[in-house]
C-alpha cells in the first residue's frame, strides 16, 4: 500500500464529505452512489436475481460481517435507501488508512 498523500487525504475526504451528505438525502440515486463507490475504488458487481450489488475493493479485503452489499433496485427511480449509505459511510471511515493509500 503506498503511503497517503495530501492529496491522497484531501481526495478522501471530499469524497466522504459527498458520502456523508448522500446519507442525509432522501433522494440519493443509484448511479451517483454506485459512481461515488468507484471514486473511492471499489469494485460493483452487478445485482443477480436478488438485486444487491456485491462490493469488493483492492486495497483491503471485506469480510461476511462487512455486508458489503446494497440493494440497487428499489422503486421510485431507484433511490438508495440511507441505512445503505450510512453501512458504506461506515466501511469507509474503518478503512480510512488504507482507501487514503490507495487513492491517486
Amino acid at each position: 500500500m503506498t503511503p497517503p498523500t495530501v492529496s491522497n487525504v484531501e481526495k478522501f475526504a471530499k469524497l466522504r464529505r459527498a458520502l456523508a451528505d448522500m446519507a442525509g438525502s432522501a433522494n440519493t440515486s443509484n448511479r451517483g452512489f454506485a459512481a461515488l463507490l468507484r471514486e473511492f475504488g471499489f469494485c460493483l458487481r452487478p445485482p443477480g436475481g436478488t438485486g444487491h450489488v456485491v462490493v469488493t475493493h483492492p486495497a483491503f479485503m471485506l469480510g461476511p460481517d462487512d455486508e458489503a452489499n446494497y440493494n440497487g433496485e428499489h422503486g421510485k427511480g431507484n433511490a438508495i435507501k440511507r441505512p445503505y449509505i450510512k453501512k458504506f459511510l461506515k466501511l469507509v471511515d474503518s478503512n480510512k488508512e488504507a482507501l487514503e493509500g490507495y487513492l491517486k
